[in-house]
């Protein structure tokens, strides 16, 4: 069992000491009878009390210790209490399509004694109890959660785990021979499947923390410092691959790893880790910035933008901000289909401006997902942990936001018009037969969220937030094909939130900062001083996404002179001096050049 905040972050959880000290808890039973009653139990009448025992807290027994307090130091196991003894009758009821299983009786309960749907005193409403349940395929294991009891943190959630009396419960042996090989952007992480189990799976995490040693897996789940790397791997498997990602610039960063087996009936090992972190480069992949640009205005003016500092998201045939780019059907080129993504917000606003190169903009009758159209798939919510197979609402929404023509929309849960093109909110500057489009909105989220009575998201600086962005091609004979960022999405991103793609919150992943300077830097590449010189000059630049840079120097004639910079160069400012001792007088050209950012200047050599 464990409990926290509903959003990632575990404030307690089971250890496996405590199936050694808190024993008289964890054979507890529940009895769900056929004809609809339920009966708590409580195993063997103990000679000391002439009852049987159960875990008891502070809240039960005063101040057991007599230090003055009643807190968790009073816990111990003990004789069983009213009304929590499992002595008033009780019913129990299912409700398959909501999924809850609720109990009414005084005194009955599943998992801890205190928790119920509004506080965590053993009094619930009316006697009456509802859990969330996720029942196994074979009905052997029973999941259940529960929330509404901490005021303070309304999505606050309790989880408990529950074997049918009798299945196997044997828990399979810990993996071995946990290997992990750096791959350029990636660590693959390779095991030797546990011996002796048929049908097993095995879940991989990562963490920039160490394991803790043989520490149960349901320590794992929900811990916001562990992100589910690949779950349900199944036997003869043996490997994962965890593409590193960090926030805006590339940079080393340590993992370590855990590999824990779940057997076909649904036991887990305990946790097996890697000992040793691995240290390896993550890409720098551009964010959802925190400062969006003062002048805003959805007018299809990117000026403010490009301006701003703010990092675009690129996905185009040749150029992907995640890596390998990703066409679904038929786009020839960039030229063809290929955008640019700047997202920002603020503690209210989400801001969204698009820089769509296309060389044939098209929208007409039909099926809009068969025209020029935009559409952003954007989880508001902490995503860390497994992705989602499904999509939800209320404190982890996620939306389809789709922009066609002079209109805009909200699918996913009940759809929604979101403005028309120059009402202040969103402006396209598409027009048929034209190249190109610009493409510029905000929203509120409060205004978001009460279409479908979610939470109100307010960003926080390194939150992970799923997201996908999807291009439509139409070149004026129908839908060609799609550029999209994810490279598992295979047009299947309106089907389930697992194959989209991520980006953070501002410059940090969690709590760790992701670069050494703290404002985003424009490119640009700067006049070199002296000019004219004799025989060095120096030249300045500055990159503003990190990546292989070059800088040559060519004579009037296009004749490449010398190769000043090639390299990968991170974020930042920059300067390199030139010794043209060996080369004759004369006008020269110096020109930078990144995957996004190119200037060529004159320079002038008088020996």
């Amino acid at each position: 069992m464990l409990v926290g905040d509903g959003a990632g972050n575990t404030w307690w959880s089971n250890n496996i000491d405590d199936v050694t000290t808190r024993a008289c808890l964890f054979d507890d039973e529940y009895i769900f009878n056929k004809n609809g009653s339920f009966t708590n139990s409580f195993g063997e009448i103990t000679e000391d009390h002439g009852k049987p025992e159960t875990w008891l807290e502070g809240w039960q027994v005063g101040d057991d210790n007599f230090d003055g307090v009643i807190d968790w130091k009073d816990d111990h196991c003990g004789p069983i209490k009213a009304p929590h003894d499992g002595s008033n009758a009780a019913t129990w009821s299912m409700d398959e399509t909501a999924g809850t299983i609720t109990l009414v009786g005084s005194g009955a309960y599943l998992g801890l004694s205190k928790v119920h749907n509004t506080a965590e005193d053993g009094l619930p409403a009316s006697n009456t109890i509802t859990y969330k349940y996720t029942l196994s395929a074979d009905t052997n294991r029973l999941d259940l959660t529960i929330s509404g009891f901490n005021a303070d943190v309304p999505a606050a959630m309790w989880e408990y785990e529950f074997v049918r009396k009798g299945s196997d419960y044997t828990p399979p042996a810990k993996v071995e021979d946990i290997v992990v090989l750096p791959g350029a952007y990636v660590n693959a992480v390779t095991w030797v499947d546990v011996p002796g189990e048929e049908g097993e799976t095995y879940s991989v995490y990562a963490s920039r923390k160490a394991f803790a040693a043989d520490s149960p897996a349901a320590a794992l789940i929900g811990n916001a410092d562990v992100d589910l790397v690949a779950g349900d791997v199944a036997e003869d498997g043996g490997q994962a691959n965890h593409d590193l990602t960090i926030p805006l610039s590339d940079r080393w960063a340590t993992y370590y790893y855990a590999v824990v087996c779940t057997d076909a009936v649904g036991n887990k090992s305990v946790v097996s880790s890697t000992e040793a972190p691995v240290n390896n480069r993550s890409r720098g992949i551009p964010v959802i910035s925190l400062s969006p640009p003062a002048s805003f205005a959805a007018d299809g003016d990117l000026s403010e933008w490009e301006a701003s500092g703010i990092q675009p998201f690129q996905m185009g045939v040749t150029v992907n901000s995640m890596g390998a780019p990703k066409v679904i059907g038929t786009v020839d080129d960039d030229a063809d289909a290929s955008v640019k993504l700047y997202l920002a917000a603020d503690d209210t606003v989400l801001y969204m401006a698009a820089d769509v190169t296309d060389n044939d903009f098209n929208v007409g009758e039909g099926n809009w997902w068969e025209q020029d159209a935009l559409e952003l798939f954007i989880g508001l919510y902490n995503k860390r942990g497994a992705r989602s197979g499904g999509f939800t609402r209320g404190s982890a929404p996620h939306y389809k936001l789709v922009f066609r023509g002079d209109t805009t929309w909200k699918e996913m849960g009940t759809n929604a018009s979101l403005g028309k093109s120059g009402d202040g909110n969103y402006f396209n500057t598409g027009v048929v037969g034209s190249p190109d489009a610009i493409i510029e909105f905000k929203v509120r989220f409060d205004a978001l969220a009460a279409i479908d009575g979610d939470s109100v998201f307010k960003p926080v600086k390194g939150m992970k937030i799923p997201i996908e962005p999807v291009w439509h091609d139409n070149d004026g004979s129908g839908w060609e094909g799609n550029i999209v960022m994810s490279k598992t999405n295979e047009d299947n991103a309106w089907q389930t939130p697992a194959t989209w793609s991520h980006t953070f919150v501002g410059k940090y992943d969690g709590a760790v900062l992701s670069t050494d300077d703290l404002v985003a830097t424009t490119f640009s590449l700067k006049e070199n001083y002296p000019n004219p010189f004799n025989p060095t000059t120096t030249i300045e630049y500055s990159i503003a996404i990190a990546g292989p840079t070059t800088l040559f120097v060519y004579d009037v004639l296009g004749r490449e002179v010398i190769k000043l910079v090639d390299e990968y160069r991170p974020i930042g400012s920059h300067k390199i001096v030139w010794n043209a001792s060996n080369v004759p007088s004369g006008i020269y050209f110096y020109r930078i050049q990144t995957a996004s950012f190119s200037k060529t200047r004159k320079m002038v050599l008088m020996k």
